[in-house]
C-alpha cells in the first residue's frame, strides 16, 4: 500500500510544480536573470543554444524568444515568447526535470499524469498521442485548464529516462497559442541528451 500512497504524492507534487511554472509566467513573477552556473548559452545562426549541465541536455530556440531564470521553480528553463499576445500572456516554454520513483516507465508517467489532470479546474483533453523527446519514446498531451482565473492551453511532451522524468511544456492563452505553436514545436524537436 505505501507504495500506491508514493505515487500519489509523487502525482499531486509533479502537477503542483507544472502548474506553478505555468502561474509564474501569468502573474510575471518570472526575472529575466541570465542562465545559472552550469548553463551555457551560445548562437547558432538565428538559434541560440541552451545547454543544462546538471540534467544533462540541451534545446535550441529562435530569435524571439528569451531565456528567463525562474527564481524558486522547479522549473530547469523557461523561456517566453518575447512579443505577448493581445490578451497580454507571453506564450512560454519550460523544461521540467523531476526525479521519479524506481521502476516508474513512461506508461505508468503518462497514466499517473492523465489522472492528475483531471482534477484540475476546468480541464479538458483535447488529444494525445506517442512521439520522441530527445530520441527517446515520448508522450504528447494538449489539453487545457484554468489557472489563476484564466483559461490556458498546454501542450505537453514528456519521457522518462532513468530515474527522471523530462517534461516539456508549452503554455499560451487564446490567439497566442496557435501563434507560437511553430517556434515552440521548433524547440520542443531541437531538445538532444547530451
Amino acid at each position: 500500500m505505501s507504495h500506491t500512497i508514493g505515487e500519489a504524492r509523487f502525482r499531486r507534487l509533479r502537477w503542483l510544480q507544472v502548474l506553478a511554472i505555468a502561474g509564474a509566467f501569468l502573474v510575471g513573477a518570472c526575472s529575466s536573470g541570465g542562465p545559472g552556473e552550469d548553463e551555457d548559452t551560445t548562437s547558432e545562426g538565428d538559434l541560440q543554444l541552451y545547454e543544462s549541465e546538471e540534467h544533462g541536455f540541451s534545446l535550441r530556440y529562435p530569435d524571439g524568444w528569451t531565456l528567463r531564470n525562474l527564481q524558486d521553480s522547479p522549473a530547469d528553463v523557461g523561456l517566453t515568447a518575447d512579443q505577448a499576445a493581445a490578451d497580454g500572456f507571453s506564450e512560454n516554454v519550460n523544461v521540467l526535470v523531476q526525479q521519479v520513483p524506481e521502476g516508474f516507465t513512461l506508461g505508468r508517467y503518462t497514466q499517473a499524469s492523465k489522472q492528475e489532470l483531471e482534477t484540475l479546474q476546468g480541464f479538458q483533453l483535447g488529444s494525445e498521442g506517442s512521439t520522441s523527446l530527445g530520441g527517446e519514446p515520448a508522450t504528447w498531451l494538449e489539453h487545457e485548464a484554468v489557472q489563476q482565473g484564466a483559461l490556458l492551453q498546454f501542450w505537453q511532451v514528456w519521457t522518462v529516462r532513468g530515474p527522471k522524468a523530462y517534461v516539456v511544456t508549452y503554455t499560451g492563452q487564446g490567439e497566442g497559442f496557435d501563434a507560437f505553436r511553430m517556434s515552440a514545436e521548433s524547440i520542443v524537436r531541437s531538445f538532444e541528451f547530451g
